[in-house]
């Protein structure tokens, strides 16, 4: 008697009444339900394996699509960084081309004008020769004039040096002359002193006389 042998439909009717089973049904049910035990066991094992392995990938899916939505917006940024640069190098060309004709034309204005700054050029060399050969000979003349001021310097210097000479041997005569003269004052009030003591008018009148003109010509002396 194996398990289908079971009047199931009794036991569920009297389910806490005994019922007659079989032992080797038991046996097989136990042994079922062991295999049952292992299996669903190892199903959990598996389970809490994959469950991991879920949630590693969860977090990994999770960081991919961090990592994703990253690179999508970098590539989002470097999508318009390009059509940026795609529209200035755009613009650039348009200005190259712009410059270009500017250039063509620029060219012409500039040789036209590197040939006349040459005439230019050339014509400030020949007025700095002609100038350089009238300065040379202003100089030469300064030159000759220089000379002949220091000559004249040297004259005057020589001259100051006289006039200095004389001027000490004027101031000499002047000293002896103011002596002179100071002496025959001294002598005359002397002889004065006397005349007036002995009471010679003529005398005395004979002596201022000749007095005054030793004095005259004295001061009429030419001083050397």
């Amino acid at each position: 008697m194996n398990a289908t042998s079971i009047d199931w439909l009794k036991v569920e009717e009297k389910p806490d009444k005994d019922h007659k089973v079989p032992g080797r049904t038991l046996i097989d049910f136990r042994a079922k339900i062991t295999n049952q035990e292992k299996e669903i066991a190892t199903l959990k094992d598996e389970i809490a394996k994959l469950t991991r392995v879920k949630n590693d990938l969860d977090a990994e899916l999770k960081k991919a699509n961090a990592t994703n939505r990253d690179l999508l917006d970098k590539v989002k940024g470097l999508e318009k960084t390009i059509q940026d640069k795609d529209a200035s190098i755009s613009e650039k060309n348009n200005t190259i081309s712009s410059l270009n004709g500017k250039n063509d034309g620029m060219k012409v204005m500039i040789e036209s004008t590197v040939n006349e700054k040459d005439k230019q050029i050339k014509t400030l060399i020949d007025e700095k020769n002609n100038m350089k050969v009238t300065l040379e000979g202003k100089i030469q003349g300064l030159e000759s004039d220089k000379s002949i001021l220091l000559e004249s310097e040297a004259k005057l210097k020589q001259s100051v040096a006289d006039l200095t000479s004389s001027c000490a041997t004027w101031k000499e005569a002047k000293e002896d002359i103011e002596k002179e003269r100071n002496d025959l004052a001294q002598n005359l009030k002397i002889l004065e002193d006397e005349m007036a003591a002995r009471d010679y008018d003529l005398f005395k009148k004979l002596l201022k006389e000749r007095a005054g003109r030793a004095a005259q010509t004295m001061a009429d002396k030419p001083l050397k």
